[in-house]
């Protein structure tokens, strides 16, 4: 090899520096898309021309609204306790006004809770759980008030769980609670509501 070939070869290596330099350059610049317009108020030339082209998705449809269970036509008292209403259940299936599956139970109970006579206990323990049934066994017939029910005020329902407020004509208010079981409805818990 002759010198001039050397001198030639030494100026190719400074030009292809600078054209790779200027390559490098141009595409820190200019982004990865050489070409592609850039987006109004954006520096970087970030969006490809293949993101521009393809069509914006259409928003998902809307989702059907829940259905909503009609209203109930049970009576709830706005102080009613958020015990009962926890305890009775969110859900509540809807009956015709006085046709409540639970409300046989709840208005046979109330009404011979009240009557005492000496069949007392059989006529009760026909509405009640086991447990009640053994308390009513065994309470004296001296102790059964004596009153004529006057009205029964749902408090709190659900699909299994109802409590009322049975009212007599002495004054007596009794909390009832009937719970749906594998036998039926039955009441599970009695109180005083005073």
């Amino acid at each position: 090899m002759t010198s001039a070939g050397n001198g030639r070869r030494g100026a190719l290596v400074p030009a292809a520096a600078a054209v790779g330099l200027a390559i490098v350059g141009a595409v820190t610049l200019l982004g990865p898309d050489v070409g592609a317009p850039s987006p109004p108020g954006d520096g970087q030339a970030g969006t490809s021309l293949a993101q521009l082209a393809a069509p914006t998705p259409a928003p998902p449809p809307p989702s059907p609204a829940p259905a909503t269970d009609p209203p109930s036509t049970a009576r709830v008292p706005s102080d009613a306790s958020a015990a009962g209403e926890e305890a009775a259940g969110e859900h509540e299936p809807t009956y015709p006004a006085g046709q409540e599956p639970w409300r046989p139970v709840v208005t046979g109970f109330a009404t011979d809770f009240a009557q005492p006579a000496p069949d007392w206990s059989t006529r009760v323990i026909r509405w009640t759980s086991d447990y009640l049934t053994e308390q009513y066994r065994a309470l004296p017939l001296e102790r059964v008030p004596a009153a004529t029910l006057q009205d029964v005020e749902v408090v709190a329902t659900g699909e299994a769980v109802v409590d009322v407020i049975a009212t007599y004509d002495t004054e007596l208010r009794l909390i009832i609670r009937v719970e749906k079981s594998a036998e039926g409805w039955k009441v599970a818990k009695v109180e005083s509501a005073e």
